[in-house]
This record gives C-alpha cells, structure tokens and sequence, in this order.
C-alpha cells in the first residue's frame, strides 16, 4: 500500500459501501453524483485522492490565465462601439505594472 493509507484518519478503504463513499464525496468534492460514485467504487480514499492530484489525466492550469480568457474578452469594437481604449499613462486607464 502507499504511505497515506497508513495514516490513521485516512480512513476509507477498497471496500467500501456506497454510503462510505457517498459521505467521503460529500467532503471531497462538490457532492456526489452517480458517475463519481461509480468511479469511486472499490477505490480507497487515498488512492481516490492520488487519481485526483494525477497531472497527467487531470493537467494543472494557472487560474490566472483561466481567469483572464474568461472573464477578460478582447476588444472587438463591432461588438463595442462605446468602449475606449487607453493607454498605460493615461487617466482612467486600469493598467498596473504588477501581475
């Protein structure tokens, strides 16, 4: 077994029954639902947890840059013929030298 099935909170194990499971997800993620309960059968917690933290099936992304595509869009002035766009040094500009 791995180091963390040695804890002695861990909990959970392989054989767990569908309300172990049920209760583990609740805390995990945002709640259970039937895809996540079937994935999460004879599974232990641990090993559960490991799948999730598995960079290759799951790749990390910078929130920062989800964040910017998402709620920045670029300038399209078809679809924003108000807008103006200023520079670094002018007044009203949002425009910061950090991040």
């Amino acid at each position: 077994g791995r180091a963390l099935d040695s804890w002695w909170w861990w909990g959970g194990s392989s054989g767990a029954a569908p309300e172990d499971d049920s209760r583990f997800l609740m805390q995990a993620t945002f709640g259970p639902t039937k895809s996540s309960l079937a994935a999460k059968q004879g599974i232990s917690d641990a090993d559960w947890i490991l799948d999730q933290m598995n960079t290759a099936k799951f790749p990390m992304e910078s929130h920062r840059e989800y964040y910017r595509r998402h709620v920045n869009p670029p300038f399209k002035p078809v679809l924003m013929p108000r807008f103006e766009v200023r520079g670094a040094a002018e007044k009203g500009s949002r425009w910061h030298r950090y991040a």
